[in-house]
């Protein structure tokens, strides 16, 4: 795999390195795929919440790999994402999930953050994650965000 990235890199300028960091994103999680997701069925079937350390960090756990499911760029991931923000039953995985839908275009993107609106309209600091979230967002133009408002 080093072999890959470093050959890649070789015709990419500094300012293309986000450009590498997905593309070297994208390869581990096509390589590691049904590695990442077995290991995530496994953490998904944790569902009790609790804040202290060891379930903060498994929920950064999981929803690390799901970011990395969803770079493989496959519908399976998107879905994956989608159902992980559905089925949230704390905040820390409703935005996570929000945040990752947001990465790129896919058919979720938009249900997601129409349904994010609904559920938290009436919270004032909620409702500005949700702005920041899409305005952080390649995937959304200025015109976008201004008709927010």
């Amino acid at each position: 795999m080093s072999q890959f990235f470093f050959f890649s890199l070789e015709s990419f300028e500094l300012e293309d390195s986000k450009q590498a960091i997905d593309m070297l994103n994208k390869h581990i999680a096509v390589e590691l795929y049904d590695v990442i997701r077995a290991e995530l069925r496994s953490i998904l079937e944790e569902d009790s919440f609790s804040v202290d350390a060891a379930s903060m960090g498994k929920r950064a756990y999981r929803n690390r790999l799901l970011r990395m499911l969803f770079s493989s760029e496959t519908e399976e991931s998107c879905k994956m994402v989608f159902e992980h923000f559905s089925n949230a039953q704390n905040m820390t995985d409703e935005i996570s999930a929000l945040e990752t839908l947001f990465q790129r275009e896919n058919a979720y993107r938009a249900q997601a953050s129409e349904s994010f609106y609904k559920k938290w309209k009436h919270e004032t600091l909620i409702v500005q994650k949700w702005l920041g979230i899409q305005a952080q967002s390649e995937m959304i133009s200025i015109s976008e965000i201004k008709q927010l408002e």
